[in-house]
């Protein structure tokens, strides 16, 4: 009787870790450093996308201060085992090292895609998918980035042309899986692969002569993240976790000519080993701990049409350790309040070449803090989580709002993010 009632208890802990008192990117921003690794939460499928089999019927809307409603979303299930989610944003991201013509526009872009600067990617779509089978569930993300540039000059008194034509691309695809191990311990792993890309067309007169001048080089990058859920007992969930990555972003050169790079590929690499701690002290009530290391480092690879490299520098930061503490609890029926702090004892180092190809060394240690603290409003199926604006310019923690304190706060909000899902099903 007494295996009995532990599994149950256990197995209920699982289910209330699952259903959180919120469900968003700002309540995981809210709660601390890296916690979409350890408290779950909707969110979490960005990280382990075959967690969306556990978050199904919901609507989600994400708004940052100084924008718009940048991100929506809907999970919904199209078979008893089967979950989709689909997300909308507009989001951007950046194209390096292209030499496109974007910025010889003869349009204002602007005017019709006012999120969009040079060399960047526009949001096509992001797709979830998740299937859950017997002991386990698998998910699949697809998420692309594309913009295109087309420019015709024809002259019919010379019959001479000119033709550009750009491509900007970015393709993220990724894979999870959600192995419940035994009855305290749950498993989330993810590998993940993303490639880039940019193509400059220029044909010039009326046999289209065609110049291309680079093309893509190392554009691309993979990784893993993982995490392991184990119950302790039945007010504590211990969360070890891991994420790797590596990739680059460069180009070659496609014209031999002069003492110039033939290929140019910046590399970085980047881990993280942590383990946090998930407490419910109380119902409706959770507080999480986490320490760990991460490190970044970055290099820089170049080879040249005479065969002989300059030397090059690299770059490393490291954050040993870093600790974070989060709590949330429910204060009223209808709201909640958050807060976290946290700090990395960190480091930087630095080599660049010197004189006679020696390389300068320097290391900078120091620590960055920070603290958050967020409000949950709650009405019916609706939930709204908040972000406090603590900036300096701001503090409405200590300052209030102009009404009680009389500070004006030059055009700055009352929240920094805002989040609200919706439960079209319970």
């Amino acid at each position: 009787m007494k295996n009995i009632l532990k599994i149950l208890v256990v197995t209920i802990l699982l289910v209330v870790l699952t259903v959180p008192l919120g469900a968003s990117d700002t309540r995981i921003k809210g709660l601390g450093y890296l916690t979409n690794y350890y408290v779950r939460d909707p969110y979490n499928i960005w990280l382990f996308p075959s967690n969306i089999i556990g978050y199904k019927n919901m609507i989600f809307v994400d708004s940052k201060i100084d924008t718009t409603l940048w991100r929506g979303g809907i999970h919904f299930p199209i078979a008893s085992t089967v979950t989709v989610g689909i997300y909308l944003s507009n989001d951007v991201e950046k194209i390096y090292y292209t030499d496109t013509e974007f910025k010889f526009d003869p349009f204002d872009r602007k005017d019709y895609f006012p999120n969009l600067d040079k060399d960047e990617v526009s949001h096509q779509f992001t797709i979830f998918s998740g299937f859950e089978l017997t002991n386990m569930d698998i998910g699949l993300l697809i998420s692309s980035f594309s913009s295109r540039f087309t420019y015709n000059y024809t002259n019919p008194a010379d019959t001479t042309a000119e033709v550009y034509e750009d491509k900007l691309s970015s393709r993220l695809y990724s894979v999870g899986i959600d192995y419940k191990l035994n009855e305290r311990s749950r498993m989330d792993a993810s590998v993940f692969y993303y490639s880039g890309g940019f193509s400059h067309t220029h044909s010039v007169g009326l046999f289209g002569d065609t110049t291309k001048v680079k093309q893509p080089e190392g554009y691309n990058g993979y990784g893993i993240n993982c995490r392991l859920f184990y119950v302790l007992n039945k007010n504590a969930v211990l969360v070890p976790f891991a994420g790797y990555f590596t990739g680059g972003v460069g180009y070659k050169n496609l014209i031999k000519t002069g003492n110039i790079y033939d290929t140019y590929v910046d590399k970085i690499s980047s881990y993280r080993v942590g383990i946090g701690v998930d407490i419910i002290p109380r119902k409706k009530s959770l507080v999480t701990i986490a320490g760990g290391i991460e490190s970044q480092s970055g290099s820089l690879e170049v080879t040249m049409f005479n065969g002989n490299p300059p030397v090059t520098g690299s770059i490393s930061e490291k954050a040993f350790p870093f600790l974070s503490v989060g709590f949330e609890t429910r204060l009223l029926k209808w709201l909640e309040a958050r807060f976290s702090f946290y700090e990395l004892l960190k480091s930087f180092t630095e080599k660049s070449p010197g004189v006679n190809s020696n390389l300068d060394e320097a290391t900078i240690t120091g620590s960055s803090y920070a603290a958050r603290f967020g409000l949950s409003f709650h009405f019916r199926r609706i939930d709204i989580d908040t972000l406090i604006d603590t900036n300096t310019a701001a503090d409405f923690i200590h300052y209030g709002p102009y009404l009680l304190g009389g500070k004006s706060y030059s055009g700055r909000g009352f929240f920094t993010n805002i989040s609200i899902t919706y439960k079209f099903k319970e």
